[in-house]
């Protein structure tokens, strides 16, 4: 059984904290379809940030556990991992969950 992440407990944290994280080694998502929509909703924060400048939440996996991001545009996704502001990179495998805000 699937359960769900309270995001109202998860840390924000800054796009400059991500310098000090270290993110989690194996992929956080288990099933298909979910790295499958992963995915497709990078693919829509990248088109929608650059036409419409509107900003993405990204929730992480780190080693110290779940962060997330608010208010950011990335500006770049391939099967590696993503490019937000400041040409900060992160790791596909630790992305859980993506919401365009």
């Amino acid at each position: 059984m699937d359960t769900a992440l309270n995001l109202r407990e998860v840390p924000v944290i800054s796009p400059d904290a991500l310098f000090n994280i270290q993110y989690a080694e194996k992929e956080v998502l288990d099933r298909m379809e979910d790295i499958r929509v992963r995915r497709v909703n990078l693919d829509k924060a990248v088109t929608l940030g650059k036409s419409a400048k509107i900003k993405t939440r990204l929730v992480l996996y780190t080693k110290d556990g779940f962060v997330q991001l608010n208010g950011l545009i990335v500006h770049f996704v391939n099967d590696k991992g993503v490019t937000i502001d400041g040409d900060h990179f992160i790791p596909m495998h630790s992305i859980y969950s993506v919401d365009m805000v």
